[in-house]
């Protein structure tokens, strides 16, 4: 080695683990803990122990995007959970509008007639569809039923009640009312649910001897001969917007004998226009997802936010270093103008500064190889046979 090399050999020392066992050599040698050596090894070869430079293997290669497609990808990602957070508030909010739903609708009562004590009927109650004579009759019983079937579930808050209506009026027009009384028999029930289907049943009784002695007297204290009674047992559905008749038995008074006449309510794919004004659990689930929605954009929207403006300012920084850097050491850089790739493997050390590597620069004799990663990433490289010497300059560095 000529004097120059003996002298530049004394800036940039090479030694290995034996070399500083001696006295002489630990005091000339500072030893190093390994949490402070200020290198960084690729990874290394389970047959010889050496490190080997892994950053050209494919198998490894970390793929980079620049500057302008990540917050393209960033704005991007921001617009898409935006735009759902909005879809989710519209669909957590969605209440109060119309909804056209379709129905099936049915509805039925059933009575008995329970009889006085007599020695005609063995039986103390019987069955429907008779003629009776009213003066056996003592009381009746009546079962309401009611079911509805909806196109999809809804929430519906009703009520219904029972009531007795007894009716006289003109024999020949039923429209002319000379009395008229309503008694509830069942007091107004709710029914409350988020389904497709309503349905109950109820039953009662009502004496019907009292209903006919008053009715007699009443047409016989002012002569009324033309005449009619009856009293009504009606099953109503209390709707938000309207009392509705949906079944009903009709029963004669002041006659010796009597039938009972039933009415009941039958709709097979009807339309009703519903008004969904009820927050339910699928409202709060939408809700709770545009507020997850609207943080997760708004934490990118910041982080990109930040991103523009630390890379503005350190872009400048990066190429100011790189541009300072091919300036001042141009006579010794080399440009690797397609990337720089090895194919040896080769014991790979990554100094912590380009002043470093300008000392293995000098010790080694070999020129300082340029290879352009992307946009916010250069490396810096000096090798031999055996060992590569590698800077590595990033914009987040700085």
């Amino acid at each position: 080695m000529d004097n120059k090399n003996k002298k530049d050999s004394k800036k940039f020392e090479f030694v290995n683990e034996k070399d500083i066992t001696s006295k002489k050599s630990s005091e000339k040698f500072k030893i190093i803990k390994k949490e402070e050596l200020d290198i960084e090894m690729d990874e290394v070869d389970n047959n010889t122990g050496s490190v080997v430079d892994q950053s050209n293997n494919p198998k490894f290669k970390r793929h980079y995007f620049n500057f302008e497609t990540r917050v393209a990808i960033m704005m991007v990602l921001v617009l898409l959970l935006f735009g759902s957070a909005c879809f989710f508030s519209l669909e957590a909010i969605n209440f109060g509008k119309n909804e056209i739903v379709s129905y099936d609708e049915v509805s039925k009562v059933d009575y008995k007639v329970c009889l006085k004590p007599n020695e005609f009927y063995n039986e103390q109650c019987i069955d429907e569809g008779l003629e009776y004579v009213s003066s056996m009759v003592d009381s009746i019983t009546a079962n309401f039923y009611y079911d509805v079937d909806f196109s999809t579930n809804i929430d519906y808050n009703l009520y219904y009640h029972v009531a007795a209506v007894t009716k006289i009026y003109d024999i020949n027009d039923s429209n002319k009312i000379l009395y008229q009384n309503n008694e509830t028999i069942i007091d107004k029930t709710s029914i409350k649910n988020n389904q497709r289907e309503i349905k109950f049943n109820d039953t009662l009784s009502i004496n019907y001897d009292k209903y006919n002695t008053f009715v007699n007297n009443y047409l016989t204290q002012y002569g009324l001969s033309s005449s009619a009674a009856d009293v009504s047992l009606v099953l109503y559905l209390d709707e938000p917007t309207e009392s509705r008749q949906i079944a009903s038995i009709a029963i004669p008074l002041g006659k010796q004998t009597f039938g009972i006449t039933k009415s009941a309510t039958s709709n097979t794919n009807k339309t009703v226009e519903i008004v969904n004004d009820v927050w339910n659990e699928y409202n709060s689930i939408c809700a709770f997802l545009a507020t997850v929605l609207v943080i997760i954009s708004l934490v990118i929207l910041f982080k990109t936010t930040r991103l523009v403006l630390k890379v503005t300012n350190n872009k400048n920084k990066y190429q100011a270093r790189l541009h300072e850097i091919l300036r001042v050491y141009d006579r010794i850089i080399v440009i690797a103008r397609d990337g720089y790739e090895s194919n040896k493997k080769r014991e790979v050390i990554k100094v912590a500064s380009f002043e470093e590597l300008l000392a293995a620069h000098e010790t080694l004799n070999k020129p300082i190889i340029f290879s352009k990663v992307n946009d916010i990433k250069c490396e810096f490289i000096v090798e031999d046979n055996k060992t590569l010497y590698k800077y590595v300059l990033k914009e987040a560095d700085l």
